[in-house]
């Protein structure tokens, strides 16, 4: 049942990340499909709200910006499933402006982010420290599938990410924000 749940969700973030990458503003207008054509018609018209084309109310999407997130497991391609050990850290801050803060078990890491259409991911080159973690660490792992990171869905509450060609689903679950009370 697991393996029927794991494939219809590699389905649907696979699909999250295979929108068209023509010359769109950051975020879609909706969830719903829209042909290049349509898009680009409607970014061209201004409205009498001022705003342009079909821009999203704020909360139409809310995508991950500012939000921390716990890895849970790293599911691949080939059945095999890794979790962390218990005790180990392995988290994901989406900091505004772009900026990812990373925890790789005993590394630091800090990087960037961009949310390139909705469901669609890019990082950019993450430094790390260089600690050597424990026997049985995911650290590199971990880094490595974020580096090949293509797409994400939230879905359930959990955070998604899809690497490139089929590799891994990564899955995070949500961590209170650290920046609440600032």
């Amino acid at each position: 049942m697991k393996q029927n749940s794991l494939a219809a969700l590699i389905v649907l973030v696979m699909m999250a990340g295979c929108t068209p990458s023509a010359t769109a503003p950051t975020k879609m207008p909706t969830k719903e499909p829209t042909s290049d054509t349509t898009m680009t018609n409607q970014a061209t018209k201004p409205e009498a709200s001022g705003k342009i084309g079909n821009e999203p109310e704020p909360a139409a999407y809310p995508g991950i910006s500012g939000t921390t997130w716990s890895l849970v497991e790293i599911a691949s391609m080939d059945n095999s499933v890794y979790r962390p050990a218990e005790g180990s850290r392995y988290e994901l801050s989406f900091e505004p402006e772009g900026v990812l803060l990373v925890q790789a078990d005993c590394n630091r890491g800090r990087g960037t982010w961009k949310e390139t259409l909705p469901a669609s991911i890019e990082f950019g080159a993450i430094a790390t420290t260089r600690m050597a973690c424990p026997p049985g660490s995911l650290d590199t792992r971990f880094l490595s599938d974020l580096g090949y990171t293509r797409s994400f869905v939230i879905r359930d509450g959990h955070l998604f990410l899809a690497t490139m060609a089929d590799g891994a689903i990564l899955e995070f679950q949500p961590l209170p924000d650290l920046h609440a009370d600032n």
